[in-house]
């Protein structure tokens, strides 16, 4: 298992497989991990270099005290990115780390080629002391840690026909330390989401999670200029989900570069 420690000393689990360009840069979302781009990764490697990893705090990397914020989420991932002499990459983020995408392509322009977010909330903004306030807060912050993440993750799976899939992806969530999963998700429910999507000058596609709940308007109107498709019978974990039809998109996109 390839490992690779940023400059603040800070393991991080990665994969890598592939040859082709342009290279895919694939960063899963909050309280996740690399394995869940597997069914995405493995068609995509057949024609492109691909690249995953496990944020920090996430999976099978050091889950340091401090460091939990989109900007230094997106430079770990443009650290191990130049260190596998990456560049030029397309890069897929997932819920949370639609948001480390757009950080990345914004702070590294020259790595970046074009976005894919993936059920991203691209209209999200609030400030810390409103994010305390709120009941969706409380719900996972208050004790105990375990039982409250349990309950919240298992949201992301309302079909009951995904009882497996959301018995497996909860189970992992769960794992996740308790200090960086609050610590993400503060970052990523504070993170000025607009202002950040506002200042990336490459290509967009967002991709719903077939539950309307950003339609075209709502992207267009904060990245008139982006792609927007929307994935069918599935929710919010497109890539588990529905990862042909992810796949599928991702390769016309890249096509279209």
């Amino acid at each position: 298992m390839p490992t690779y420690r940023t400059p603040d000393r800070v393991q991080l689990n990665y994969r890598e497989a592939g040859e082709g360009r342009p290279a895919l840069i694939l960063i899963h979302g909050w309280a996740s991990r690399l394995d869940h781009w597997q069914a995405v990764a493995t068609p995509l490697a057949r024609q492109h270099r691909v690249l995953r990893l496990d944020l920090r705090g996430h999976g099978q990397s050091d889950a340091p005290s401090d460091g939990y914020s989109m900007r230094q989420f997106a430079d770990d991932t443009a650290a191990l990115a130049r260190s596998r002499r990456v560049r030029d990459a397309v890069v897929v983020g997932h819920s949370m780390g639609s948001t480390v995408a757009l950080e990345l392509a914004r702070r590294h322009p020259r790595l970046v080629r074009g976005v894919v977010m993936v059920d991203g909330a691209l209209d999200q903004y609030a400030t810390a002391r409103e994010v305390a306030g709120t009941e969706l807060w409380r719900a996972v912050a208050e004790p105990p840690y375990e039982a409250a993440m349990a309950a919240f993750y298992a949201r992301f799976f309302p079909d009951p026909r995904d009882a497996a899939l959301a018995e497996r992806v909860v189970g992992e969530a769960v794992r996740t330390p308790e200090h960086a999963a609050l610590a993400s998700w503060r970052a990523s429910l504070t993170a000025n989401v607009p202002a950040i999507a506002k200042q990336v000058r490459q290509p967009v596609l967002y991709v719903d999670g077939g539950h309307n709940l950003r339609p075209a308007a709502t992207v267009h109107a904060i990245l008139p200029r982006a792609a927007y498709a929307q994935a069918a019978l599935c929710g919010h974990f497109v890539q588990l989900e529905a990862p042909e039809q992810l796949t599928a998109m991702i390769r016309r996109f890249v096509e279209r570069l």
